[in-house]
């Protein structure tokens, strides 16, 4: 069946799937020599500020430096919605539907979302019990179908209330809550509908050959806005809740676009976003059209306004950069705050040995905690949900446990949960500070590192926390560390030996015949050593002429090729367990 989708339909797909870009930065390839080129399938994931320099992305890439890709952006949080009494805001994340405190506290994921494909358009219902929403769901490439759901505020109990193979969505409650507006394309062309709350008995308010969507109720329930494109380009347009006496508001003779109308709670005004002065800004106009005005002033984007139960201020979304946050201000254009503040540094990639999952820390929400990922930078599910800081996750070899470092008692321990994030479990227990955990390949062991004896050293422990045994004991700083994967040796940097900067060691696993593999010198780096599944190489960061770059070389320290070349840091390289 051809399907046929809206500019917004699309557009919003778009801002999802661009949260995977792939071209922040050109890479600019090394070139090694033969004899030393590591040719396997395995990928190297790293981490770099290279797309945004106040923020931390991880990338991947070939082991010969080649298609280095980005994973991971800052979220994009996009559509909000007010809840009725005003305490809440529901909006759309990282493919789920979130919910937030209206001062941008508490973040909370209610939905995870289809497996390929994202949860949007939230819209309260007017006593605040539910949440309708938008599944938007890729069935095959090129093929995109999108159905309403109604859930429960908390998030339980979705329901399907659409089935049409066409695409349904951008949903909006009657204000007495018994029916819901939406936007369909069953009839060939996006129009507006209405149908029971339940789904049952759906009617279409618009025949038209241009595409009408987004519709608003007015507060007493006689009218709904939309968006029209019947002057050529997107307007505002009101009709009777039975879809006579439509009027376009907004001016059809001009060429810019003016979508997604949202009544204020006295029905006096209509919030709007138009792209009248190049990019879009939120406009408010009386409900006949007249006293338009331009609320936002930023020089980025401002998107898809909605108000505030007691019409003193409205929420939009503003961008900044290369990314989406929810931001809210007054209707005098006053106080415009951002309530999401999505940036946070993504760091300390960890490869599941399948290959199948990239577990890393993230500072999201001003915290940081455990996230994993699919190589592709898809599916980011969260993990850990402490006030204290979680971080460094390391997989078990089977793939069932991931091993971290958390404060969430106060003090840098070392702690174990299942892979699925529940049963966390402390495996340290001391005043020093123990960090930097690293499973051995036979799931036996792990090696951290540990200020317990006054200094940062290296120590191993059973998988259960038992036995803790130090192997370095020298007075600079020795830390991350790194199993081989015959698990017969451990790489670990050091400032031993005299210099200033970090150096790449190795030593046997039980602390003997430690060795030091670099002499680079130079500026303070953390080298972050990381084996290629085969043993044979080892990739690290170190300066060069004054920037961090990621290198491999071969085990004994000779062959060293630069992979990265950019202008910004790249670090914490981890080696994928595929060969």
């Amino acid at each position: 069946m051809r399907r046929i989708y809206s500019v917004a339909l699309l557009f919003f797909v778009a801002l999802q799937l661009g949260c995977q870009r792939d071209d922040a930065t050109a890479p600019h390839n090394a070139q090694p020599s033969a004899q030393s080129l590591p040719v396997s399938s395995s990928i190297i994931a790293f981490t770099s500020t290279r797309s945004c320099q106040s923020c931390s992305d991880i990338y991947s890439m070939l082991p010969d430096g080649s298609a280095q890709t980005a994973l991971t952006i800052d979220a994009s949080n996009l559509y909000p919605s007010w809840s009725p009494d005003g305490g809440k805001i529901a909006f759309a994340r990282l493919g789920g539907i979130h919910v937030m405190n209206a001062d941008g506290s508490a973040v909370r994921r209610l939905t995870d979302g289809p497996a390929i494909g994202n949860d949007a358009y939230p819209a309260w219902s007017s006593d605040g019990t539910k949440i309708a929403f938008t599944r938007i769901t890729t069935e095959s490439p090129g093929v995109i179908n999108s159905e309403i759901h109604v859930m429960n505020a908390d998030g339980s109990n979705p329901v399907q209330i659409t089935t049409d193979p066409a695409a349904d969505y951008a949903p909006a409650w009657s204000p007495d809550g018994s029916q819901i507006a939406f936007t369909s394309t069953r009839d060939g062309n996006a129009e507006i509908y209405v149908m029971a709350a339940d789904g049952s008995s759906p009617t279409r308010l618009t025949t038209n050959d241009v595409l009408d969507e987004f519709p608003s109720w007015s507060p007493d329930g006689r009218q709904i806005a939309f968006s029209t494109v019947r002057g050529g380009r997107p307007r505002i347009a009101v009709m009777n809740v039975d879809g006579s006496g439509t009027t376009v508001l907004t001016d059809t003779t001009q060429a810019f676009s003016d979508q997604r109308p949202r009544w204020s709670p006295d029905g006096q005004q209509i919030a709007f976003m138009s792209q009248r002065r190049g990019r879009f800004d939120v406009y408010l106009m009386n409900a006949d059209g007249s006293g338009q005005t331009r609320l936002t002033t930023t020089l980025s984007a401002n998107r898809a306004p909605a108000w505030a139960p007691d019409g003193s201020h409205l929420v939009f979304e503003g961008d900044f950069q290369e990314r989406t946050d929810i931001h809210v201000i007054a209707v005098d254009g006053s106080g415009n705050t951002n309530l999401t503040k999505t940036t946070g540094p993504r760091r300390d990639p960890s490869w599941s040995l399948d290959g199948s999952q990239i577990a890393f820390t993230w500072g999201l929400e001003g915290n940081d905690d455990i996230y994993v990922m699919r190589p592709d930078g898809s599916a980011i599910t969260r993990l850990t949900d402490t006030p204290g800081v979680d971080q460094q996750p390391s997989w078990s070899p089977n793939g069932k446990q991931i091993v971290f470092s958390s404060r969430r008692d106060g003090n840098d321990e070392i702690y174990v949960m299942n892979a699925d994030g529940s049963a966390p479990t402390r495996l340290t227990n001391d005043p020093g500070s123990d960090a930097q955990p690293s499973w051995s390949p036979n799931g036996q062991q792990i090696v951290f590192t540990s200020t317990r004896d006054g200094n940062p050293e290296i120590y191993v422990m059973q998988a259960d926390g038992s036995a803790p045994t130090r192997l370095t004991n020298d007075p600079a700083a020795d830390g991350e560390p790194s199993w081989s994967p015959n698990g017969r040796q451990i790489a670990f940097s050091s400032a031993r030996d005299g210099q200033s900067a970090r150096e790449v060691y190795v030593m046997d696993a039980d602390g003997s015949a430690q060795t030091r593999l670099t002499h680079n010198g130079g500026p303070f780096v953390l080298p972050h050593p990381s084996w290629s599944p085969n043993g044979h190489w080892i990739a690290y960061a170190k300066s060069v002429s004054g920037n961090r770059e990621i290198v491999v070389m071969n085990a004994d320290g000779s062959g060293e090729i630069q992979l990265t070349h950019n202008s910004i840091p790249d670090g914490q390289p981890a080696w994928s367990s595929r060969d």
